[in-house]
Protein backbone atom coordinates (compact mmCIF):
# COMPACT_ATOMS: atom_id res chain seq x y z
CA UNK A 1 0.00 0.00 0.00
CA UNK A 2 1.41 3.78 -1.00
CA UNK A 3 0.00 6.88 0.80
CA UNK A 4 0.55 10.07 -0.72
CA UNK A 5 -0.65 13.01 1.13
CA UNK A 6 -1.41 16.58 -0.59
CA UNK A 7 -1.81 19.72 0.97
CA UNK A 8 -4.10 21.74 -1.24
CA UNK A 9 -4.01 25.62 -1.49
CA UNK A 10 -7.24 26.03 1.18
CA UNK A 11 -5.13 24.47 3.88
CA UNK A 12 -6.66 20.99 3.57
CA UNK A 13 -4.78 18.03 3.53
CA UNK A 14 -6.29 15.07 1.11
CA UNK A 15 -4.91 11.38 0.84
CA UNK A 16 -4.68 9.00 -2.06
CA UNK A 17 -4.31 5.15 -0.96
CA UNK A 18 -3.77 2.58 -3.66
CA UNK A 19 -4.07 -1.26 -2.55
CA UNK A 20 -3.95 -3.64 -5.23
CA UNK A 21 -5.40 -1.88 -8.13
CA UNK A 22 -8.32 -0.16 -5.89
CA UNK A 23 -8.29 3.62 -5.74
CA UNK A 24 -9.51 5.44 -2.54
CA UNK A 25 -9.76 9.25 -2.98
CA UNK A 26 -10.30 10.81 1.00
CA UNK A 27 -10.72 14.27 1.61
CA UNK A 28 -9.74 15.03 5.22
CA UNK A 29 -12.47 17.09 7.25
CA UNK A 30 -15.20 15.60 4.74
CA UNK A 31 -17.08 13.13 2.97
CA UNK A 32 -16.01 12.94 -0.24
CA UNK A 33 -14.69 9.23 -1.45
CA UNK A 34 -14.60 7.54 -4.95
CA UNK A 35 -13.66 3.72 -5.46
CA UNK A 36 -13.24 2.11 -8.98
CA UNK A 37 -15.54 -0.12 -8.05
CA UNK A 38 -18.30 2.64 -8.05
CA UNK A 39 -16.76 4.03 -11.17
CA UNK A 40 -16.88 0.56 -12.85
CA UNK A 41 -20.68 0.18 -11.53
CA UNK A 42 -21.80 3.45 -13.44
CA UNK A 43 -19.34 2.35 -16.39
CA UNK A 44 -21.53 -0.74 -16.37
CA UNK A 45 -24.94 0.85 -16.27
CA UNK A 46 -24.03 3.31 -19.51
CA UNK A 47 -22.83 0.81 -21.65
CA UNK A 48 -26.07 -1.49 -20.92
CA UNK A 49 -27.63 1.61 -21.83
CA UNK A 50 -25.82 2.10 -24.83
CA UNK A 51 -26.55 -1.40 -26.28
CA UNK A 52 -30.50 -1.15 -25.57
CA UNK A 53 -30.24 1.86 -27.58
CA UNK A 54 -27.93 0.20 -30.39
CA UNK A 55 -30.42 -2.76 -30.45
CA UNK A 56 -33.49 -0.42 -30.86
CA UNK A 57 -31.92 1.34 -33.40
CA UNK A 58 -30.23 -1.23 -35.55
CA UNK A 59 -31.78 -3.54 -38.80
CA UNK A 60 -34.77 -1.41 -38.95
CA UNK A 61 -36.03 -2.41 -42.24
CA UNK A 62 -38.42 -0.42 -44.04
CA UNK A 63 -40.39 -0.96 -46.80
CA UNK A 64 -42.20 1.72 -49.52
CA UNK A 65 -45.55 1.27 -50.91
CA UNK A 66 -47.60 3.15 -53.12
CA UNK A 67 -51.23 3.31 -53.70
CA UNK A 68 -53.62 5.61 -55.73
CA UNK A 69 -57.44 6.34 -54.15
CA UNK A 70 -60.68 8.03 -55.48
CA UNK A 71 -62.97 6.99 -52.39
CA UNK A 72 -62.79 6.60 -48.59
CA UNK A 73 -60.85 5.06 -46.48
CA UNK A 74 -57.65 4.79 -44.34
CA UNK A 75 -53.75 3.68 -44.63
CA UNK A 76 -54.83 -0.36 -43.01
CA UNK A 77 -51.41 -0.60 -41.43
CA UNK A 78 -49.03 0.70 -38.77
CA UNK A 79 -46.61 3.37 -40.77
CA UNK A 80 -43.33 5.05 -40.29
CA UNK A 81 -44.12 7.82 -42.56
CA UNK A 82 -46.91 8.22 -45.27
CA UNK A 83 -47.15 11.09 -47.67
CA UNK A 84 -50.57 12.06 -49.23
CA UNK A 85 -50.84 14.25 -52.68
CA UNK A 86 -53.96 15.14 -54.39
CA UNK A 87 -52.93 14.49 -57.79
CA UNK A 88 -56.88 15.59 -59.24
CA UNK A 89 -58.56 18.69 -59.50
CA UNK A 90 -61.28 18.04 -56.46
CA UNK A 91 -61.10 19.08 -53.23
CA UNK A 92 -60.59 15.65 -50.91
CA UNK A 93 -60.04 15.31 -46.80
CA UNK A 94 -56.88 13.72 -45.06
CA UNK A 95 -58.06 13.51 -41.15
CA UNK A 96 -60.93 15.46 -42.20
CA UNK A 97 -58.91 18.48 -42.91
CA UNK A 98 -59.43 19.77 -46.86
CA UNK A 99 -56.64 19.01 -49.01
CA UNK A 100 -56.88 21.06 -52.09
CA UNK A 101 -56.01 19.92 -55.48
CA UNK A 102 -52.08 20.06 -55.96
CA UNK A 103 -51.40 20.11 -52.12
CA UNK A 104 -48.98 17.30 -50.43
CA UNK A 105 -49.17 16.02 -46.67
CA UNK A 106 -46.78 14.56 -44.85
CA UNK A 107 -46.74 12.71 -41.51
CA UNK A 108 -44.04 10.89 -40.01
CA UNK A 109 -43.68 8.93 -36.71
CA UNK A 110 -40.62 10.60 -35.71
CA UNK A 111 -37.70 8.27 -33.72
CA UNK A 112 -36.51 5.38 -35.00
CA UNK A 113 -38.94 2.54 -33.68
CA UNK A 114 -41.93 4.74 -33.56
CA UNK A 115 -44.46 3.84 -36.14
CA UNK A 116 -48.29 5.69 -36.18
CA UNK A 117 -50.75 3.46 -35.60
CA UNK A 118 -52.32 1.33 -38.45
CA UNK A 119 -55.85 2.63 -39.69
CA UNK A 120 -54.96 6.20 -37.40
CA UNK A 121 -54.46 8.28 -41.09
CA UNK A 122 -58.13 8.25 -42.42
CA UNK A 123 -58.47 9.97 -46.37
CA UNK A 124 -61.55 10.78 -48.84
CA UNK A 125 -60.31 11.01 -52.33
CA UNK A 126 -64.20 10.40 -53.53
CA UNK A 127 -63.95 12.85 -57.05
CA UNK A 128 -60.42 13.26 -57.08
CA UNK A 129 -57.30 11.12 -57.06
CA UNK A 130 -55.14 10.85 -53.84
CA UNK A 131 -51.34 9.79 -54.62
CA UNK A 132 -50.50 7.61 -51.34
CA UNK A 133 -47.06 6.89 -50.45
CA UNK A 134 -46.00 5.33 -47.39
CA UNK A 135 -43.23 3.52 -45.26
CA UNK A 136 -43.93 0.42 -43.00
Amino acid sequence: MQEIAIQSRKGGTKAIVTNLGELTVVTTGGATEVTTDAIKTATEATQAATEAIETASTDLARTPNMLRSSTSSSVAVAVHSVSVHNAGIATGTVLGANILAGETVNFDAGGNGNMLTAGSLTFDGTGTDFLIIYIT
